[in-house]
Formats: C-alpha cells, structure tokens, sequence
C-alpha cells in the first residue's frame, strides 16, 4: 500500500506562510553505499 506522506504528516512537509518550529518525530530508515559506476560492467561483481 502506497504511504500518502502529503496527506498523513502535512505539519511536516508542507509549507506554512509565517515560519514556526515544529517537533519531527524520529524515523527509522536505512541507507546503501557503495563504489563504482552503476552502468560499468564491473559493478554487479561488487554487490
């Protein structure tokens, strides 16, 4: 099921017309690093 962000944390995303502070919850995530030119031949060999 697609997240619609927009809709469920507007406070967050979408911008209001006088600047105020907000609380941002904490978000779990994972990120990927790597080297390399994903279009060279080599790269598969590297995942």
């Amino acid at each position: 099921m697609k997240h619609e962000w927009r809709k469920g944390e507007k406070n967050i995303y979408l911008p209001k017309n006088k600047p105020e502070l907000i609380d941002i919850p904490d978000y779990k995530f994972f990120t990927i690093e790597g080297a390399g030119n994903p279009n060279d031949d080599k790269f598969p060999a590297y995942i």
